[in-house]
């Protein structure tokens, strides 16, 4: 069966899913927990060159900081001065994920991205979950930065509104934050839409540099081919994952959809025309960790909570972060301490 990238380590730990090492133990093409990889993504920044171009705004690079790329969506939101249209700096439908990524980056540490305390960030025992929305300051600066990023962004962000235009030659939006467009981009390549595609670029997210002196960005689920308890022939099951998750399917997933393959030679098939994959790929090999508990329901409620703090900050419906944080903290400890007498999981 095929496992979300969320979820695979977890149906694992509860015995939903076979682990696979007595199956593979002499096979050095995988390491898998308990899938075999079928596909990874990681979410980038896309930017219009033809908007920077019409702005005379330098291009972004993989080295800048997401205070440059504040700094430059600032300077293409307004009247086109070429085309007359209005256009916005920036767009984001992932504000969730663009939340964690700031945070992350700002606390310079990938355990933050869960929102609660990072000397135990894998749990899966709610109980143990410390909250520190109002100990960590990194909170604070990635909700002013996402204020401020509010501003040049379509007023429709927050339900998802506003990148209409952008995989199109009339696009208004510059940069376009954590998103993964292989498809998108595999339908203009088809549409025969070159002319569009190639005003498109791929930029890496900011990366940082951890305690230990390593240099990461972003985050790489990986999709993975498993194994149900369940399945009457085990064996037979493997096998068929074995196949799916070969070199050849997902040669063959990334030439029809352009799904970022899951190889080291990856790269190598990747079409000259697709803006996105080969960078990608580059980002998946410096990314960090993504938590098993993003499959919990502690992440899902804060995930959700957190939305609604920035969505009511970022229109002014709350003036005191820090009393809404504090809020939210407050908020959190309480579901947790209901969910340990409930018995939830």
């Amino acid at each position: 069966m095929h496992l979300g990238a969320t979820v695979s380590n977890k149906l694992g730990s509860q015995g939903l899913v076979v682990p696979l090492d007595e199956y593979i133990e002499a096979d050095d093409s995988f390491d898998p927990d308990y899938g075999i990889p079928k596909r990874a993504y990681t979410f980038v920044i896309i930017i219009n060159t033809k908007l920077f171009d019409d702005w005379g705004v330098d291009y972004i690079t993989h080295d800048s900081s997401f205070d440059e790329i504040l700094e430059a969506a600032s300077k293409m939101t307004g009247t086109n001065p070429v085309t007359g249209i209005k256009n916005y700096g920036m767009f984001t439908r992932k504000g969730g994920e663009l939340l964690r990524a700031l945070n992350t980056y700002y606390s310079k540490n990938p355990a933050y991205r869960t929102f609660w305390d990072p000397e135990d960030p894998y749990t899966d025992d709610i109980s143990e979950i410390k909250f520190v929305y109002t100990t960590n300051d990194a909170f604070v600066k990635t909700y002013e930065w996402m204020k401020e990023a509010s501003q040049y962004m379509p007023p429709g962000w927050t339900v998802g509104e506003g990148e209409e235009n952008f995989y199109t030659k009339d696009g208004d939006v510059a940069i376009n934050l954590m998103t993964h467009p292989g498809g998108k981009f595999r339908s203009l390549y088809v549409a025969g839409e070159k002319e569009v595609l190639s005003k498109f670029k791929c930029i890496k997210l900011p990366a940082f540099t951890d305690e230990d002196g390593n240099k990461l960005r972003g985050t790489a689920p990986v999709h993975t081919w498993a194994v149900p308890v369940a399945a009457k022939d085990k064996k037979s099951s493997y096998e068929i994952c074995k196949i799916l998750g070969s070199k050849e399917i997902s040669k063959i997933a990334y030439e029809e959809k352009w799904l970022s393959p899951v190889f080291a030679e990856g790269v190598a098939c990747v079409n000259p025309d697709d803006p996105y994959t080969a960078v990608s790929i580059e980002q998946i090999v410096e990314s960090h960790g993504y938590s098993d508990l993003v499959a919990t329901t502690a992440y899902g409620q804060c995930y959700n909570l957190e939305l609604d703090l920035l969505h009511a900050y970022s229109k002014g419906e709350i003036t005191d972060l820090k009393d809404g944080l504090a809020k939210l903290q407050k908020t959190m400890e309480t579901w947790r301490d209901d969910a340990v007498k409930n018995g939830t999981r």
